[in-house]
């Protein structure tokens, strides 16, 4: 049968000492997940989705407010630079981490969400059209 051990503790504490003694004991089929790599992958997972979801918004707001921002070689790179001033206040303030990885995680949330803002006012040009015509 096989067998899932969670071990939790600080770094440091013996974790891997302890997780090869319960793999020699219980043999091949027991898996082991220590805390630090379920934390880095939890971590790594919301940076991901968060930098994303953060700038959906942005992507659906700005062609929606301003027929300038109607134009993805417009829109997207005004996201980008807004994203580049979030970074910048970030690493001059300290707080957070100013990283390209959020960068380019932010601008593909603004792509998102100006993709998002096309298809639904394309579908609801259609719907008048459709309705005004029957």
């Amino acid at each position: 049968m096989s067998k899932l051990i969670i071990l939790r503790g600080n770094s440091g504490s013996g974790k891997t000492s302890v997780a090869k003694a319960l793999q020699r004991r219980f043999g091949r089929n027991t898996m082991v997940i220590s805390q630090e790599l379920d934390g880095f992958s939890l971590r790594l997972f919301g940076n991901l989705v968060g930098n994303i979801i953060l700038f959906i918004p942005l992507g659906i707001m700005l062609p929606a407010v301003k027929d300038g921002f109607q134009k993805f070689y417009i829109c997207i790179p005004v996201i980008c630079v807004f994203s580049l001033f979030v970074e910048m206040i970030q690493y001059l303030t300290r707080s957070g981490s100013a990283d390209i990885d959020d960068m380019i995680l932010n601008t593909v949330g603004g792509l998102i969400g100006f993709t998002l803002y096309k298809i639904v006012s394309q579908m609801i040009r259609t719907g008048r059209r459709s309705s005004s015509s029957g």
